[in-house]
C-alpha cells in the first residue's frame, strides 16, 4: 500500500538522471559519520549497564553495527534479538542485563526523537498527523521510563508479586521466573533518574549525527533546505519505523521521506530520489561495516559458527 501511495506521484524516468547528478562530496562525509553514529550508540549502551566498564566499548560496537545490520534487512526487528544475544554472550552482559538495558535505550531514544520532533514545531510547517504522533510518543516514552525508576525502587516488592503470579499452574512451567527475576535485579540500576541523563545526551548525539547524514543527503541533491527539513524526515521516518514492518522498511521509509519532505516544497519524484540514497545507506553500509568486524574478530566468528573447529568460545582470544 505505501510503496503504491509513494509511486502514484512520481515521475520515474527523472530518477536514473536525478540520482546520477548527485554532488560526490557530501555523501562521502555522510558515509564517514555513520560509524560515528553507531560508537555513539555503542557508548550510550555501555553507560546503560551497570557501570561505564561492565563491557567493553568495541563488543558493543561489534553488536550494534550487527543488529542494525538485520534490522535493515529482515522483518520484525530481529537486530534487537541478536543485539541481546551479542550482548550476553560477547560482551558478557548476561541476556537479562542486555534485553533490559536495550529496552530503556529504546525508550530514551523514542523521548530523544520526539523532543526533536516538538522543538521544530514553531518553526517548521509539520503535518498534523507528525504533531500529534511526536506528543504522544513523547508522553508514552515518559510514562514507561517513569515505570523503571518505579519498577528499580520496588525490585523487592515487584519480585514477589512476579513469583506468586508466576507460581499459579498455567505458568509455572514456562520456567520465566528466574529470567523475569534477573530481569529486575538488571533495573535496579535506574533507581535514580539521574543515571539516565548521560545515555539521554549520547541518544540526542546519535539523532542529530543522523539528522546531518539527512542534510547532507538533500545537499548532494542541490536542495537548499533548512536544517529543519532534515530533523523533520528524520523525526517522522523513525517514529514510523519503531514497530516492525517490511524487510528493510521498504515502501514505509519512502512514503514517509516524500511526506514530509513536502512539506518544505521538495516535489514527490526529488523526495523518492532522496529516500533512494539514504536507503542504499542503510542496506549497504551496516553490512560493510558488520563483515569487517566479524573478519576482525575471532570469538565473533565463533559465536556465529563461522569457525567451527575453533577451540570453545569461552576461552578461545580474539582474533
Amino acid at each position: 500500500m505505501t510503496v503504491w501511495l509513494t509511486l502514484e506521484r512520481v515521475e520515474l524516468g527523472r530518477l536514473p538522471t536525478l540520482l546520477s547528478e548527485l554532488r560526490v562530496v557530501p555523501l562521502v562525509v555522510a558515509v564517514a559519520i555513520f560509524p560515528l553514529a553507531v560508537w555513539v550508540k555503542a557508548l550510550q549502551w555501555q553507560h546503560l549497564c551497570y557501570s561505564a566498564t561492565s563491557a567493553r566499548l568495541g563488543d558493543l560496537f561489534t553488536a550494534t553495527a550487527l543488529g542494525l545490520t538485520v534490522n535493515n534487512l529482515a522483518p520484525a526487528r530481529l537486530g534487537d534479538v541478536l543485539r541481546v544475544i551479542l550482548g550476553a554472550e560477547l560482551a558478557g552482559l548476561g541476556r537479562a542485563q542486555a534485553a533490559s538495558s536495550i529496552l530503556v535505550e529504546k525508550l530514551l531514544d523514542l523521548l530523544s526523537l520526539a523532543l526533536l520532533g516538538l522543538a521544530l514545531v514553531p518553526f517548521a510547517p509539520l503535518p498534523w498527523q507528525l504533531r500529534t504522533a511526536v506528543l504522544m510518543t513523547a508522553l508514552c516514552s515518559l510514562g514507561g521510563l517513569a515505570g523503571v525508576v518505579v519498577l528499580a525502587r520496588r525490585t523487592s516488592a515487584s519480585q514477589r508479586w512476579a513469583e506468586y503470579m508466576l507460581a499459579r499452574p498455567r505458568f509455572s512451567r514456562l520456567g520465566l521466573t528466574a529470567p523475569l527475576g534477573a530481569a529486575l535485579n538488571a533495573l535496579r540500576r535506574f533507581q535514580h533518574p539521574r543515571r539516565l541523563a548521560v545515555p539521554f545526551a549520547l541518544s540526542l548525539l546519535h539523532w542529530l549525527l543522523n539528522a546531518a547524514m539527512y542534510h547532507l543527503v538533500l545537499v548532494a541533491l542541490d536542495l537548499s533546505l533548512p536544517p529543519a527539513a532534515a530533523i523533520s524526515t528524520l523525526v517522522a521516518t523513525n517514529l514510523g519505523m519503531a514497530l516492525p514492518s517490511s524487510p528493510g522498511f521498504i515502501g514505509v521509509f519512502d512514503y514517509l521521506c516524500v511526506v514530509s519532505l513536502s512539506a518544505f516544497g521538495v516535489e514527490p519524484t526529488t523526495a523518492l530520489g532522496f529516500a533512494v540514497v539514504v536507503h542504499a545507506f542503510g542496506l549497504f553500509l551496516p553490512p560493510v561495516l558488520g563483515l569487517v568486524l566479524i573478519g576482525r574478530d575471532g570469538r565473533l566468528r565463533r559465536l556465529l559458527g563461522f569457525d567451527r573447529g575453533a577451540s570453545s568460545f569461552g576461552t578461545a582470544p580474539a582474533g
